[in-house]
């Protein structure tokens, strides 16, 4: 379940497979996880503001850091990451969403 803190909404959630968040204020799915050249980002709760998505090696490093107007959906090129897990995390406002992408070659 999400935390409340100071009115910020934080989500931490480390699925193994599809996952969706009911509770999150994002309502997301990310698909296909494990992914291989590309994943998916499903706001099934639509989202009318600017997201900040930023994508973490397991060791900290940052490997993407992108603005965007979500739609329903945001495709993530992942055919230039080596495989391993990641860690991803979505902000709007004073909320965030963070979880795990599995990249397989």
């Amino acid at each position: 379940d999400p935390v409340a803190t100071n009115k910020a909404h934080t989500a931490i959630v480390l699925p193994t497979s599809l996952f969706n968040i009911e509770n999150s204020p994002f309502n997301i799915q990310i698909t296909p996880n494990p992914a291989s050249d590309e994943f998916v980002i499903d706001f099934i709760k639509r989202v009318n503001a600017e997201i900040n998505i930023q994508l973490f090696s397991i060791d900290g490093k940052q490997i993407l850091n992108e603005k965007r107007i979500p739609s329903s959906s945001i495709k993530i090129d992942s055919s230039k990451l080596n495989a391993g897990l990641y860690l991803i995390k979505i902000i709007q406002g004073n909320s965030s969403y963070f979880g795990k992408v599995s990249i397989i070659k």
